[in-house]
């Protein structure tokens, strides 16, 4: 080989080097060269733990709930408080879909609604536990509740009445939706018939608990996962396994799979990375290199970005492109909880040193 021939040999060979690791390592970005973005306003919030954040669906109202037994409704364009409610007690709170039910429950085992408009509040059930888990279903009319100990089932219950509907087995309950079937975790993810109580499916899975679930948009998949590292894409209306995706750069666990709004791609979040899959064939598209040993990603509703939380701020990357889009301000060491509103244009944290509340504008 004369040495013309070979310094064009050396010359695309570092050429071709240099382009594979753009495609790989351009998913990390460079932090330093995104401006951090600063709230747009800060709300005092409440003088003690805020333990929970809310979007109404019109993303125009915020609502905050604290262990000083209040609810607030805050403006979001002027940061005014529009009204204060009072609740008994304080652990977990769940807005209904129609944005007309607030449900609270607390450490004293009990559940109740607190009507949006009239302001009126009615205890709906006595958990077997402190702390009760709990949603609403996409319709807004049932709310399950799940109590796992000392036998892990599923309570569901109307909302208008306030009369128990069924009761089913496993936990971390999930809603089809067409609010039609319940699906339950434990050795196996099952799915229910709301109306008869009726087992429709049992997803088949290993010896290992499952943690993870997830509808696709149109509801015809379902996500499940557990601490084993896999996910399963199930057929919804037969049972039937359809794939399989498997952690990748030797990560072993894989959490909270999501389905992105169009359906067209699932994320997910393993040990090192998130990574992205094309929701039809598998195959991976993207993967972010977390920074950090932090767990902390999400998934805004518009689908597009992905929020996370690293060492010293909250990021925001393009779920497309793995680009760093933006970093927000202050250190996210002081930010304990965030919402998003369903635009994806508006992020609210709060700060758990002092309990105030910030909101961010993402244009």
């Amino acid at each position: 080989m004369d040495k013309s021939k070979f310094w064009v040999w050396i010359g695309l060979t570092v050429a071709l080097a240099a382009a594979v690791g753009a495609l790989f390592w351009h998913q990390q970005g460079d932090e330093a060269e995104v401006e951090a973005v600063p709230p747009r306003m800060i709300l005092p919030g409440h003088p003690l733990y805020v333990g929970w954040l809310a979007f109404f669906p019109d993303g125009k109202t915020l609502l905050s709930a604290g262990y000083d037994n209040a609810i607030r409704f805050w403006d979001v364009d002027t940061g005014k408080l529009l009204n204060t409610a009072s609740i008994p007690d304080f652990g977990q709170a769940v807005l209904s879909p129609n944005g007309q039910l607030i449900a609270v429950g607390g450490p004293l085992k009990e559940v109740f609604l607190w009507n949006v408009s009239t302001g009126e509040s009615t205890i709906l059930a006595e958990s077997r536990r402190s702390d009760p888990i709990f949603g609403f279903s996409p319709n807004s009319r049932t709310i399950a509740m799940a109590a796992p100990n000392p036998d892990p089932s599923v309570s569901i219950w109307d909302v208008e009445t306030g009369a128990l509907i069924q009761t089913v087995e496993g936990m971390w309950p999930m809603y089809s939706l067409d609010s039609k079937h319940l699906i339950t975790t434990g050795k196996t993810a099952r799915v229910w018939d709301i109306d008869t109580g009726a087992l429709v499916h049992t997803l088949g899975g290993r010896s290992d608990m499952y943690f993870y679930i997830a509808y696709s948009p149109d509801g015809k998949r379902i996500l499940t996962n557990s601490f084993e590292s896999d996910i399963n894409i199930w057929d919804a209306d037969t049972g039937a396994l359809i794939q399989t995706l498997q952690a990748h750069y030797g990560d072993q666990i894989m959490m909270n799979p999501a389905y992105h709004p169009d359906g067209k791609t699932i994320s997910s979040v393993s040990e090192n990375h998130v990574t992205i899959w094309d929701a039809d064939t598998g195959a991976l598209i993207q993967t972010l290199k977390k920074t950090g040993n932090d767990w902390w990603w999400y998934l805004p509703p518009d689908g597009k970005n992905l929020v996370q939380r690293g060492p010293n701020t909250l990021a925001i990357w393009d779920a497309a492109t793995g680009d760093l889009l933006h970093t927000l301000s202050p250190s996210s060491d002081e930010i304990h909880l965030r919402t998003q509103s369903p635009d994806g244009k508006t992020i609210a944290g709060v700060n758990h040193n002092n309990g105030e509340i910030y909101i961010w504008r993402i244009e």
